[in-house]
This record gives C-alpha cells, structure tokens and sequence, in this order.
C-alpha cells in the first residue's frame, strides 16, 4: 500500500512538473509580416503585376465592347438575307465576352499564385525568427492571437520576434496586441 501511495504521488509530482515547463506565447503573423521591410518591396511587386492583369483586362474590354459598337451600327444596315451572317457575328461577340470572363478568373488566379510566390519568402523568414524566440526562451506553443480568445501581455513575444528580425522598433509601430475579444 505505501509503494502505491509513493507510485502515485511521483506520478502526480512527474505530471506537475511536466505541465510546469509548457510555456506558451503569441505573436500576431500579420502584424510581424507587414512590419518587415521586404513586404514593402513585395506590396510593390504585386500592385505592378495586379495592374498589368488589370490593363489587359481593360484592353480585352474596350475592344469587345468596339466590335459590339460596330455590330450594334451596321445591324441595321444589314438585309434580311444577312441574317445568318448576323447570327454568327453575334455568336462570335459572346464567345470574346466569355473569353473575357474566362481571362477574369485566370487573372484572379495568376495574382493569387504571385502573392504566394512573393511573400512566401517574408513567411519563411518570419517563422524563423518565431521559432528562434521559441528556441531560446524555451516556449513549448507560439501561437496567432488570431486563433486566441484570452492571452496575458506577459506572453505577447512580438517584441522579441521583431528584435530577432533585426527591425528596430522605431521603425515599426507594430509592436503591441490588444485583444478585446
């Protein structure tokens, strides 16, 4: 009986011990990731390549609705007998509006994937520096304080994460979490 009173009270002492040295802290990703100067560069990038989608598009636009324009002109002037010439320019009028929607949804795409592209680099960098912090403060759990309902400032590590970053604070003002919800 007293070995298995002492069992179970190592065990216990063991568990205590161990749920002791968890240490968990937060950090706001978004927060970290626009404080970085390379998201300047990279905001930079995807605004250019955005636009060039946005110029083709309007490109694309503006000639569809000319064709249309000219259509619309000399559908009047056209006999009866044109009839099936005016059904096939018409049908060719809403197959470059399709396209045109089509190019819409590619181009939506195509800036997705280029944002990915371009800042996937500042992520990588980013958790670096969050799991160096981890590392040399011993924190078990870094976690968003997005995905937070309740944290204790004396956990919030965006200070130690921007130093390990090698940004000084004053040039980010993004250094605090205040989580009201």
């Amino acid at each position: 009986m007293t070995k298995s009173v002492c069992i179970i009270t190592l065990l216990s002492l063991s568990f205590s011990i161990a749920v002791a040295q968890n240490k968990t802290g937060f950090i706001d990703m978004d927060s970290v990731i626009s404080s970085m100067p390379e998201t300047t560069q990279a905001n930079i990038i995807l605004t250019k390549f955005q636009d060039s989608l946005g110029h083709a598009y309007e490109g694309l636009q503006r000639s569809a609705d000319s064709i249309t324009d000219r259509f619309k002109g000399c559908g009047d002037y056209m006999q009866p007998e044109d009839s099936a010439a005016k059904s096939l320019k018409r049908d060719n009028i809403v197959k470059l509006y399709q396209r045109i929607q089509n190019f819409n949804a590619i181009a939506q795409n195509l800036a997705k994937q280029k944002a990915q592209e371009i800042f996937k680099p500042i992520q990588v960098k980013a958790m670096a520096a969050i799991g160096k912090v981890a590392v040399e403060n011993n924190y078990t759990y870094i976690l968003d304080i997005n995905a937070v309902k309740f944290a204790s400032s004396d956990n919030n590590l965006m200070a130690l994460v921007i130093k390990a970053l090698g940004i000084t604070e004053s040039a980010t003002t993004v250094i605090t979490i205040e989580k009201d919800n």
